[in-house]
């Protein structure tokens, strides 16, 4: 995983456009996020807060409707006790009384009159259809509405309870007499209420499309709901959280929404509102998923819009990228231009700004440094020139000397001319390389090519330079194939290829136990020849550039083998000019080996072109 995430760092640092694009994306994205999760937050709160009104709304009118029946039995229970003439009714015209008041309320499932002292005297009960009296007199002198009512002359409300088929009731009392009159009868009117009817009040309201509405009493058992059959079941919601508070707080209670699951395990959203009268709570009660479809939906408005947005600014920067890098890339291409020393470079940039200013600056420095380039091989061409007439006259002089043509030559004057002669030599390939490096860089090197055996090329320059290694205690070894058939080469340029591994290898080993080994092998389409030294080694980031053309100064600061900064680019084009390659293998403190390569039949026309101009 680390090794993956670093090589995605690099691959991300090493394209531009893909880190422009992204703190592009970046100072788009983190704006537009930050927004729209603000406007999502807000957005939802207000839709929490409207749904919390909504459904408070719909709870109090509930409750207000509730409340609203309740006090219309109260109040007509309270004409009704306090009829002027009551004291002076015959029990017939109290039947006759209590028979109406059933009749118009067909919640009232009884109604009984109750004496001073607590017993009935009369009562009117509903079985079935019909209105049955019954006359006996059963003691209720223990009950608290009697002992409210008759006793304290307050009105009175039970809880409510559930009758012998299942229904919830509720006892409602009200003591009798006008208040302030000079005559009063004594005594209470009770009324025993079906709470039936608010099963149908509840199943009126319209809570969403699959909310409902029910009410508990103080206990969280259900008294009312739209399926009735629940309420005979005895449902009780005990355990709801606002049940809890409610009987906590008592008939001040008001919740707050709450999410929970239903007794099916289904998320729902509730809140609750206390009915004072019963007393009890109305809850309005939706399936969570409905309540927040609007949210879920805003939200996924929201995200459509902001990845929409995202994009058309992504494709914009890329656009505007693209549109800012074409001209970057026409620079690279002007550099590799003038690295492959191609110094007419023409840009086109037109954007008519700092970076059309910047190409025609670089066309400038371009054509600047084709001058320079131009001027420097003249001046190069001028100085080797005039270096090797006065050189060859040396060296043939040198000759001269050595064979006696001027008269007798000691020893040790035959060493000196020996040595005199060798280092003429050097000076002389130096200046040679100078003028085929500059002949193949402008591609005017024509090779002539023969038939030569390698082996005895090898040979010829390993006894060259052995009696050099000798003098400094160093040893060359030879490991070469015989039966190699001749290659098709320019005899001098080979020659000179050898000679400068071999001379760069001894230069590069230590004295007194260098070791220099030369091996040829010959392969089914090329010939192989590798030069191996046990000197000081190349470091790895400088084992291409050895091949460059004048990096002298920097070799020398990296203690880097090198000569005077030609050989080893000579020995490249050389190589590559016959089709073949050379590279170096080298671990520092541990030697070197040079490999190079020549094909058996030559790949190239005698004139090699510009491909060898660009391998520098």
């Amino acid at each position: 995983m680390g090794s993956a995430w670093q090589n995605f760092v690099a691959w991300w640092r090493g394209h531009l456009r893909v880190k422009l694009l992204t703190w592009f994306g970046l100072a788009v994205a983190v704006p537009v996020l930050v927004v729209a999760s603000l406007l999502v937050a807000i957005s939802e709160q207000a839709l929490v807060q409207a749904i919390d009104r909504q459904q408070s709304a719909m709870a109090r009118s509930i409750v207000e409707r509730v409340e609203e029946r309740l006090k219309g039995y109260r109040a007509l229970l309270d004409a009704v006790a306090k009829q002027p003439d009551l004291k002076r009714w015959s029990l017939s015209q109290e039947e006759q009384w209590l028979r109406g008041l059933m009749d118009r309320q067909p919640a009232f499932q009884t109604v009984a009159f109750i004496n001073p002292k607590g017993r009935e005297t009369l009562r009117v009960e509903r079985a079935g259809r019909r209105l049955r009296v019954r006359r006996r007199l059963v003691d209720r002198s223990t009950e608290d509405a009697v002992a409210q009512t008759v006793q304290r002359r307050t009105s009175y409300v039970g809880r409510p309870v559930f009758g012998r088929n299942g229904v919830p009731e509720l006892l409602l009392a009200e003591p009798l007499g006008v208040s302030g009159g000079l005559e009063r009868r004594q005594g209470a009117l009770l009324v025993t209420v079906s709470l039936d009817p608010l099963s149908s009040l509840v199943a009126e309201a319209q809570v969403g499309p699959r909310g409902q509405a029910f009410i508990l009493d103080g206990d969280g058992v259900l008294i009312a709901h739209p399926i009735p059959e629940r309420v005979r079941a005895r449902a009780n919601f005990r355990g709801l959280p606002m049940v809890q508070e409610f009987i906590a707080a008592g008939r001040r209670f008001h919740s707050a929404l709450r999410e929970h699951r239903d007794e099916g395990g289904e998320p729902v959203v509730s809140l609750a509102m206390a009915v004072k009268s019963l007393p009890g709570i109305v809850v309005v009660q939706q399936p969570k998923a409905v309540v927040y479809e609007p949210l879920r939906a805003m939200r996924a408005r929201f995200v459509g819009w902001t990845f929409l947005w995202l994009g058309f600014f992504v494709g914009a920067g890329w656009f505007l990228i693209n549109r800012i890098l074409r001209p970057v890339r026409e620079l690279q291409r002007g550099v590799e231009q003038l690295k492959a020393g191609q110094w007419q470079v023409q840009l086109v940039v037109q954007t008519g700004d700092e970076l059309e200013t910047l190409a025609r600056t670089f066309q400038q420095m371009a054509i600047a440094l084709g001058e320079l380039e131009e001027l420097r091989r003249d001046l190069i061409a001028m100085i080797v020139h005039d270096l090797k007439s006065p050189l060859t006259v040396i060296l043939a002089s040198l000759d001269l000397l050595s064979a006696r043509e001027g008269g007798a030559v000691t020893d040790t004057q035959q060493r000196f001319l020996s040595l005199a002669r060798q280092s003429g030599q050097d000076l002389l390939d130096i200046i040679q390389n100078l003028l085929d490096v500059a002949k193949m860089e402008e591609g005017k090197l024509v090779l002539h090519r023969e038939p030569c055996a390698l082996a005895e090329l090898i040979r010829s320059q390993v006894s060259r330079w052995t009696p050099v290694a000798q003098l400094e205690d160093k040893t060359i070894h030879t490991d070469l194939v015989e039966d190699v058939p001749p290659v098709r080469l320019d005899r001098p340029l080979i020659m000179r290829v050898i000679s400068n591994l071999l001379a760069n290898a001894l230069r590069h080993t230590s004295r007194g136990y260098g070791v220099i080994s030369v091996t040829l092998t010959a392969g089914e389409s090329a010939v192989t020849v590798q030069v191996q030294d046990n000197g000081e080694g190349i470091p790895q980031e400088y084992q291409e550039k050895i091949f460059e053309k004048f990096v002298q100064a920097a070799r020398k600061r990296a203690r880097v083998r090198t000569g005077v900064g030609l050989g080893l680019t000579f020995c490249k084009m050389a190589v590559e000019a016959h089709g073949g390659r050379i590279g170096v293998e080298s671990q520092p403190g541990h030697g070197s080996t040079f490999t190079w390569t020549l094909p058996r039949e030559p790949q190239l026309t005698a004139k090699h072109k510009e491909p060898v101009v660009k391998s520098i």
